[in-house]
């Protein structure tokens, strides 16, 4: 049996369950070291309210608290934000055949590869950098950072996780060879989604009619904090310009740019915009089975954007921009989807509006969406993980 270590930042609803499955395998022993309580009934700052999940974090699997001795705890990366001096001593006293950790932002992750490497545990890295966006920094930030990555850091990790191919290529970027690296795909919990999918799938009209919106009109899903990065003006600059009265756009969040959006909205006068807040992973398949499409409009910053894998296990089509790494990997594009520049208002606008007028498109989007995320699930990555181990 192998021993991993597997050490979080924080607790984070998208990798309980890939905790709890790899727990369930008999050949591995795994233990989860969490490095500060944020999110645990605390104050989401950019949600701007209490959070408490109602879906399990902790359950399925061994996990311990690690004190975090920040003068300013954070998780929303600043280098001295967990600052966890009594790791060391937890890697040393645990003796894990195998140390997987979560990116170089924080003090702590440094102090994780110096000491595991000392105590001559193995090194798995997962990190979310998608090369697209990497490439957007200055030559002299990519410069610094293939020395500091390519000839230090890097040189001490014997283990790669990549969640898809814009991360694998900002891994091979900073001189990673093919056989380091290991599939580990950015997930959700699919079986889950489908479930739901397969429950609310024939009761689209009752849903609408609970949240008050005709039964005629198509609508437009946005899911995502309210927040710069995430882009929620262009979606609604891009809404109020598609010339259709049987539109209703419905936008998943809460955060920053509320009254920003909220301002808009009014100004504009624009019709059949509805602004939820926060809501719980227990309600959001309702509003994914709901929906026609799914709008994604990120810019620099998501990595990802697992609101694409959740969105697809309802057989959804998906309008995203190109700065997501879920863009390259999840949607074909004038298949199931349509990838957008980011920024470009009138390039979204005409692919909503493709998407809302062509019905064989979106039937077709089904099928090639539920198969496409077969490939993006927990099972993929505990069965490559136990291959690597093997």
């Amino acid at each position: 049996m192998t021993k991993i270590l597997y050490i979080l930042s924080h607790p984070i609803q998208y990798q309980s369950p890939l905790l709890k499955k790899m727990a369930e395998q008999k050949n591995i022993d795994l233990k989860v070291l969490y490095l500060t309580k944020h999110t645990v009934g605390g104050i989401d700052k950019q949600f701007r309210k209490k959070i408490n999940w109602d879906t399990p974090l902790f359950e399925g699997y061994k996990y311990e608290f690690v004190k975090n001795s920040s003068l300013k705890p954070a998780v929303s990366g600043s280098f001295w934000g967990l600052v966890n001096w009594s790791i060391v001593q937890k890697i040393r006293k645990e003796k894990p055949e195998i140390v997987i950790v979560h990116g170089w932002t924080y003090f702590t992750n440094w102090l994780i590869y110096f000491f595991s490497f000392l105590f001559k545990a193995k090194i798995w890295m997962r990190a979310e950098s998608p090369l697209n966006q990497e490439l957007k920094k200055r030559k002299i930030v990519l410069l610094i950072k293939k020395i500091a990555l390519k000839f230090f850091l890097f040189k001490i990790i014997d283990k790669f996780l990549y969640i898809g191919t814009q991360n694998k290529n900002f891994y091979k970027y900073y001189g990673v060879n093919d056989e380091k690296l290991i599939f580990a795909p950015y997930a959700v919990d699919n079986n889950m989604f489908f479930s739901e999918y397969e429950k609310y799938k024939d009761k689209k009209n009752q849903l609408k009619a609970e949240l008050g919106i005709p039964t005629n009109n198509k609508i437009l899903l946005s899911v995502g904090k309210y927040m710069k990065k995430k882009n929620p003006l262009d979606i609604i600059e891009a809404f109020s310009l598609v010339k259709n009265s049987k539109l209703t756009l419905i936008m998943l969040g809460e955060g920053e740019l509320r009254q920003k959006m909220e301002d808009k909205i009014k100004k504009d006068n624009i019709k059949n915009v509805i602004l939820t807040g926060f809501i719980n992973q227990s309600e959001i398949s309702k509003y994914y089975a709901v929906a026609d499409v799914l709008i994604l409009a990120s810019t620099i910053g998501e990595t990802w954007g697992l609101v694409v894998n959740e969105a697809m296990n309802f057989g959804l089509p998906v309008v995203c921009s190109d700065m997501p790494g879920s863009a390259y990997d999840l949607i074909e594009h004038g298949k199931n989807g349509f990838i957008f520049k980011t920024g470009n208002i009138d390039e979204l606008k005409q692919y909503i509006e493709y998407v809302i007028e062509n019905e064989d498109f979106c039937k077709n989007a089904i099928s090639l969406s539920l198969n496409r995320i077969k490939d993006f699930s927990y099972d993929v990555i505990v069965e490559n993980i136990n291959s690597s181990i093997s």
